[in-house]
């Protein structure tokens, strides 16, 4: 979020808001009592400016990615960090979200990541039944453009 650096920055407004788009839990904290838990430990500190860090370069990588590089790569890089980052041992995961707003975050029309996906599958590089994705063909989905 982009939460921890508002409050790093004692900024007296939050400048974004967000919705959620699948069940949530929040947790709200004041200011005063988040600057105090990361005065008071340190591995609290360390592992905030860890996620920073982390958040940091996945942004950067975002950008290259959506300046440099086409929809099918796009979509195709999108496929294979959803898998990472689900540790899946079996291939397969849920998309976390509707096509339209994947679409969206890749910067690409609905129809695009609809048509790529359905040349993925008529490629059998992968499977789909409604938000599940199996990888059939991992080095395949890699090569693929």
């Amino acid at each position: 979020t982009f939460a921890e650096a508002m409050m790093l920055m004692d900024t007296p407004n939050y400048v974004a808001c967000a919705e959620a788009v699948c069940p949530t839990q929040l947790y709200r904290l004041s200011n005063a009592t988040y600057m105090r838990l990361l005065h008071s430990n340190s591995r609290l500190t360390f592992a905030l400016l860890g996620e920073l860090c982390v958040r940091l370069h996945q942004r950067v990588n975002e950008i290259e990615t959506l300046s440099l590089k086409n929809a099918t790569h796009r979509v195709v890089r999108y496929l294979l960090t959803q898998l990472m980052r689900l540790h899946s041992t079996d291939a397969t995961f849920e998309l976390p979200m509707a096509k339209q707003l994947i679409a969206g975050h890749l910067s690409i029309q609905p129809e695009t990541f609809s048509r790529i996906i359905r040349r993925l599958i008529d490629e059998k590089i992968i499977t789909q039944d409604g938000r599940q994705i199996a990888i059939l063909d991992r080095l395949r989905l890699e090569q693929f453009e």
